[in-house]
């Protein structure tokens, strides 16, 4: 009865033991950011206190290959001091890569950049232009504002003295791999 008491604690103990310091993945998937972000919209930014933009209908698409994000959205944009500068209606494709902030436990765009846009009716003379101001307020945008928290039961793992190891995208989801 002793022996048996024993050797089921000690198989306890190394199931606990292994447990404890396995890694652990953190599954987040395409879907699950895409509901966060619908939620988060229409975003209304004014930058630099004359280009007005309200970003709707996002689409998320994560990137296995390339490890990178990529957000679309219509997007609205009128400058208030340039009387033939908008409104324009188009869309705009942003690509990054996710930067977590293990104190905040969510997920930001980091290194974004506009890899596409299309204004309807806005004249070529100013499509430089609006593509360097929208990669530089976008992109502060979105180092600032998360596009997804964890939960408690994802954050969980975080908080049990297990820290990051690595932020990967695989079969469209964010995985994050947490351990000692």
């Amino acid at each position: 009865m002793k022996k048996t008491i024993i050797v089921l604690s000690l198989v306890t103990i190394s199931v606990l033991a292994y447990w404890g310091l396995s890694d652990k993945s953190i599954r987040i998937s395409q879907q699950q950011i895409q509901q966060k972000l619908e939620q988060k919209m229409p975003v209304k930014k004014t930058f630099l206190y004359v280009l007005d933009v309200v970003l709707e209908k996002p689409f998320i698409l994560l990137d296995d290959k390339s490890q990178r994000v990529e957000l679309m959205f219509d997007i609205l944009l009128q400058a208030e001091l340039l009387d033939d500068l908008g409104p324009y209606r188009g869309n705009i494709i942003l690509s990054g890569e996710f930067d977590y902030r293990a104190d905040q436990q969510q997920l930001f765009l980091g290194n974004a950049s506009v890899e596409s846009f299309s204004f309807d009716g806005m004249p070529s003379r100013y499509e430089g232009k609006v593509s360097s101001l929208l990669e530089k307020a976008l992109g502060r945008h979105f180092e600032k504002t998360p596009i997804y928290s964890l939960d408690q039961g994802q954050s969980r793992w975080l908080t049990a003295g297990k820290s990051l190891k690595t932020v990967a995208i695989q079969d469209k989801a964010v995985v994050l791999t947490v351990g000692l």
